[in-house]
């Protein structure tokens, strides 16, 4: 009975001294070392490709990340939970919209390839979905899109549904 009231002081008093707050001395370096490195870490999250980038490189098409805003009040519209946009880097310029989704039964493609045209982010557009995500993928400017912008179109639809 002593050695297990003896074992139980001697844990109680190593998790007490454990849970003890650092001294300011010993935490003032390792903040100055984090806050230098916090710019550093941010960069190297932002150059982590999404699953969807990985996927839409397989339309051998140059992209980048566009900056095109979809308010909250319109994400609610559609249901989606987030989205991501991306802009083609050389001509012809081709706008692709992925929105995610919290369940596949809020995955609507129909309604997003209505909303997303009527709604002037994306014109020409095309949709399809892949579990749950849906793509768009079409031109940032009204028009009749030409032939080469309708195969880019399309390149990018087959990537995204190639996705996994």
């Amino acid at each position: 009975m002593r050695i297990i009231l003896t074992s139980v002081l001697i844990s109680i008093g190593l998790v007490a001294s454990s849970c003890q707050p650092p001294s300011p001395s010993s935490s003032a370096a390792p903040e100055a070392v984090t806050k230098k490195e916090a710019p550093a870490k941010a960069k190297a999250v932002d150059q982590v490709p999404s699953h969807v980038e990985n996927a839409l490189r397989l339309a051998k098409h140059p992209f980048k990340r566009a900056s095109v805003n979809v308010t909250d009040v319109q994400l609610e519209s559609i249901v989606a939970s987030s989205y991501e946009v991306f802009d083609t880097d050389e001509a012809p310029v081709v706008r692709v919209f992925v929105f995610h989704y919290d369940a596949l039964e809020l995955v609507k493609p129909a309604k997003i390839a209505r909303w997303i045209n009527e709604s002037g982010l994306i014109h020409n557009g095309q949709t399809s979905a892949n579990r749950l995500r849906i793509v768009v993928a079409g031109t940032p400017v009204a028009g009749p899109p030409e032939e080469k912008t309708a195969q880019v179109m399309d390149d990018f639809m087959d990537a995204f549904m190639v996705m996994r």
